[in-house]
């Protein structure tokens, strides 16, 4: 358990938009939008913020970086949506060739 927490605070603690900027190739994003039921549970209020909201600075800070939502879908969206998934990547490769 203490290696977890420690885990969780350098990770939160941590700002990734900084390194933003020095990306110099396209980056999709597939960002899982979860559920309306998910969301709603009052114990799961760190959802939206750390696993929807953060990614908006991210596009922000660097317009290579491409988000597309999937609906319906969490920490893994290639199973929970799989054919969302194989479209998006086969669209980004697409607009990339």
């Amino acid at each position: 358990m203490p290696v977890y927490v420690r885990y969780l605070c350098e990770f939160f603690a941590s700002d990734v938009t900084l390194y933003a900027g020095e990306i110099r190739v396209p980056v999709l994003i597939l960002r899982a939008m979860f559920t309306p039921k998910i969301l709603n549970i009052d114990v799961n209020n760190y959802i939206k913020p750390q696993f929807i909201d953060s990614w908006e600075r991210m596009a922000k800070a660097n317009p290579k970086i491409i988000i597309r939502d999937v609906l319906n879908s969490a920490s893994f969206i290639w199973k929970d949506q799989p054919k969302e998934f194989d479209k998006a990547v086969r669209e980004f490769l697409g607009q990339r060739q």
